[in-house]
């Protein structure tokens, strides 16, 4: 419910982007940012850390498409937990003034999941596909320092079962919706 709420709201915001207005050059952005997950099905809350990088395509007036690629690790805990690796890519279209901007994201991508415990409890490790869609908050300190801030469902396909609980009984299949969120500090050039 949050998450349709949140896409309306920025795309009454992009429709109404000619209230905004930004003269830049820099095109290219990359940065760095902490995230954490919600893994539904199961039950874990990875925190993590990855890079962005950014490419504005098309900006006219205060309208934006820019392509832009990500990639996450959520570290290993002592007890073998967690472990992920998601790698995304997609878009990222909106609105930007010069201090702010507001945008919707659709990202595809794969998951990986490689931690010992995983390996160990649910036979190997495992890929699947990851589709990212939510908005975007971005505020500019200055015109080359994006501070930024990401909300969405990470929604995750697994086309059959793959994975056993501990107790032996087979996980389950099909989409998982898990919410993430990023905070992160980009660099434009």
């Amino acid at each position: 419910m949050h998450l349709r709420a949140t896409l309306v709201f920025l795309l009454v915001l992009i429709g109404s982007s000619a209230v905004f207005a930004q003269q830049t050059t820099e095109r290219f952005e990359a940065g760095v940012q902490f995230t954490v997950i919600k893994l539904q099905w199961v039950n874990e809350l990875p925190a993590g850390f990855g890079g962005r990088f950014t490419y504005d395509l098309l900006h006219q007036g205060s309208f934006v498409l820019s392509p832009e690629a990500e990639v996450s690790y959520f570290p290993q805990n002592r007890f073998g937990f967690y472990g992920e690796t998601e790698v995304l890519a997609g878009i990222k279209a909106g609105a930007r003034s010069e201090t702010y901007g507001l945008f919707a994201k659709v990202r595809p991508g794969v998951i990986h999941f490689g931690g010992d415990t995983f390996r160990q409890i649910y036979g190997g490790a495992g890929t699947n596909f990851a589709l990212d869609v939510g908005g975007v908050f971005e505020y500019y300190p200055s015109s080359r320092i994006t501070l930024r801030m990401d909300m969405g469902d990470t929604m995750m396909y697994a086309p059959r079962t793959f994975f056993r609980t501990p107790t032996g009984l087979l996980g389950p299949s099909g989409n998982f919706h898990n919410y993430q969120a990023q905070f992160g500090v980009g660099f434009r050039f």
